[in-house]
């Protein structure tokens, strides 16, 4: 299954390389990794003693969403609507809300 840019639901892609010879244009394969998953005491961690800091901030994310279902590991996804974003459990979220 392709999704709109071109990446097999499995995460592989194809990145068009141009080659000399039959056939005109070849894909090389290659594995990307979109995600990056960080543990929740690491984020912790990173927050500790960073009271005037956002959670965005400090993942360098554009937004946090919450996951009811996630329990102790944070996402990062590089590029949702052209944005990074982050999916961290709700708990967490909820822990270093500012405002």
């Amino acid at each position: 299954m392709w999704d709109r840019l071109g990446a097999l639901a499995t995460g592989w892609m194809c990145a068009p390389q141009a080659v000399s010879g039959p056939p005109a244009e070849a894909h090389l394969w290659i594995k990307e990794d979109p995600m990056q998953r960080l543990q929740r005491s690491a984020v912790e961690s990173l927050m500790d003693g960073r009271s005037d800091t956002t959670l965005e901030a400090a993942l360098e994310v554009f937004e946090v969403f919450a996951s009811g279902s996630l329990t102790d590991e944070v996402y990062i996804l590089d590029d949702v609507g052209g944005k990074r974003i982050a999916i961290a459990p709700t708990a967490l979220k909820d822990k270093y809300r500012r405002g």
